[in-house]
């Protein structure tokens, strides 16, 4: 019978010890038994590869980080191919239920492999769900380290952040002028929250179209760009230089700051430097 990967099923116990931030856990019952995971985002194609990468047997097109898990079979780009999951046969599916729609999620359920969502909104979700996974692929250890270095990067945040609280947006360029904007629910927010930022934007979990108008109202003091090293020289100059924008603090005191676009789009083996280069950001007096 096919089991689905659930709370019910955890085997562990996480337990906060002493006065730091370090996380230990409990073993309740005999050793994990998945030994092959095909990973359908490339957010937790990062964790596998910095946790356990001899687990993983199959990843996206889209999965190219670390560059050790890039001789691993591709079995999707935007869709899955769910042909090359079968020949694979993993004891494990993971994905992002944010980059598939419902019924692509169904069929992946359908195809009778034990499978793990991954929706997290914030950090901590996001811990927690990392601890569920080193749970059920018997990697306590490695995940715990690395939540120990998401931990110390919150805690240096939190504990020297920016004076006065900046109001920051976060904003995509993108083709033909378009931009587009974090809303203020989602992961990324969170992490703006955590370093001592006030983030302006839609009431949403998801990038949205920017509104210009509205981004001249909220008036952030800092904008945060993800880009990539082959766009951010376009990207940058995109925004302050956008005539619609003139009046926005951040464009007139050229605080408009560059950000890796994988770091910030991906809940994957990068938190702790996403967390760490938003605090510099909002921290630092000078802009890109």
């Amino acid at each position: 019978m096919r089991r689905a990967v659930s709370l019910l099923l955890l085997v562990a116990a996480v337990l906060l010890v002493g006065c730091g931030s370090h996380f230990q856990y409990v073993k309740l019952a005999p050793k994990s038994s998945v030994h092959s995971i095909v990973s359908l985002s490339p957010g937790l194609s990062e964790v596998i590869g910095g946790t356990a990468p001899q687990l993983l047997k199959g990843r996206t097109q889209s999965c190219d980080w670390p560059q050790s898990i890039l001789s691993v079979p591709v079995v999707g780009s935007v869709k899955p191919d769910y042909e090359a999951i079968k020949r694979i046969g993993p004891d494990l599916i993971v994905y992002d239920a944010s980059l598939y729609s419902p019924s692509d999620i169904d069929k992946i359920k359908g195809l009778g492999f034990d499978t793990m969502e991954f929706d997290a909104k914030t950090v901590d979700q996001f811990i927690d769900e990392l601890f569920k996974f080193g749970n059920v692929v018997a990697q306590q250890t490695n995940i715990s380290d690395y939540v120990d270095r998401i931990r110390v990067e919150e805690g240096d945040a939190k504990g020297d952040p920016p004076q006065p609280t900046p109001k920051v947006a976060v904003v995509m360029p993108g083709g033909g002028g378009s931009m587009m904007i974090a809303g203020t629910q989602g992961f990324v927010a969170d992490v703006v929250k955590i370093c001592g930022g006030d983030i302006v934007g839609p009431s949403t979990d998801k990038f949205v179209p920017l509104n210009a108008e509205t981004l001249v109202s909220d008036d952030p003091d800092v904008i945060l760009i993800p880009t990539s090293s082959k766009t951010v020289n376009a990207d940058v100059p995109a925004v302050l230089n956008d005539p619609k924008l003139q009046s926005v603090s951040a464009v007139k005191n050229k605080k408009v700051v560059a950000l890796d676009q994988d770091v910030v789009l991906r809940e994957g083996d990068r938190v702790d430097k996403f967390i760490n280069a938003v605090h510099l950001a909002l921290t630092a007096k000078a802009g890109h």
